[in-house]
């Protein structure tokens, strides 16, 4: 962890948990940008309150988080529709991936 501080870099967290183990082992809530998949919008809602930014990944989030939080710095990831990765059963950014950019 002291790795990390000294190259001032953050955490990139998929869930609440791992948002607060980053905030207990001592990083502030600016290291870290909430990436969830599929989360509600209280799943959003804790991690704004944690102060994390958040990363959204549908136009439904983008509108609810405008409208609620127009303040809040926000992330956005995209799919590309782009087919790549190591073999057949691991494709990233294609239209039926979870993953992007």
């Amino acid at each position: 962890m002291q790795i990390i501080k000294v190259l001032d870099a953050g955490f990139d967290c998929v869930s609440l948990n791992e948002v607060l183990l980053v905030l207990k082992v001592g990083f502030t809530a600016d290291q870290i940008i909430y990436t969830p998949n599929n989360v509600s919008e209280d799943g959003y809602e804790e991690a704004i309150k944690f102060g994390a930014h958040v990363n959204f990944d549908n136009l439904h989030m983008l509108e609810y988080l405008a409208i609620t939080h127009p303040d809040c710095p926000l992330c956005i990831r995209f799919n590309p529709q782009i087919i790549a990765g190591g073999n057949t059963k691991i494709f990233v950014g294609s239209i039926d991936s979870k993953f992007g950019i």
